[in-house]
């Protein structure tokens, strides 16, 4: 297991089925994770400081996905390769502002199936 390189995560059946590769995280990438999440709640709400206090679940669960999309993605085959958007330079880049709205509900879904994934990834090292 720990020479794993991508955590994937599927969403999806049949012509809807989408594939995301992540890197699978250090302990400071789930940090940096974290971190990112709360800067994306500040940047909505700044007057909760980005605190995730108060926010239903489906809510919290959009910001993490967002934040995970934007730190740890690998590659995704998606449709319409909505995950990406062209950046300044002319390349590829993973900015959830422009995300679809019709994608929310993946964006959850995936934040979802990768904690589930690295926890299961995870379990691979407890000692008995």
């Amino acid at each position: 297991m720990a020479d794993q390189e991508f955590i994937t995560v599927t969403v999806g059946e049949d012509e809807a089925k989408q594939e995301f590769n992540f890197k699978v995280p250090s302990p400071r990438d789930l940090a940096r994770l974290g971190m990112r999440a709360k800067a994306l709640r500040a940047k909505d709400d700044p007057e909760s400081g980005g605190e995730e206090y108060g926010l239903d679940p489906l809510t919290s669960d959009l910001y993490r996905g967002c934040a995970l999309l934007e730190t740890l993605l690998k590659t995704a085959n998606c449709k319409d390769n909505w995950v990406y958007s062209t950046g300044p330079d002319g390349k590829p880049v993973v900015d959830s502002e422009k995300f679809p709205a019709e994608q929310i509900a993946n964006v959850q879904e995936v934040y979802r199936r990768f904690i589930a994934a690295v926890n299961t990834f995870l379990a691979g090292f407890a000692r008995p």
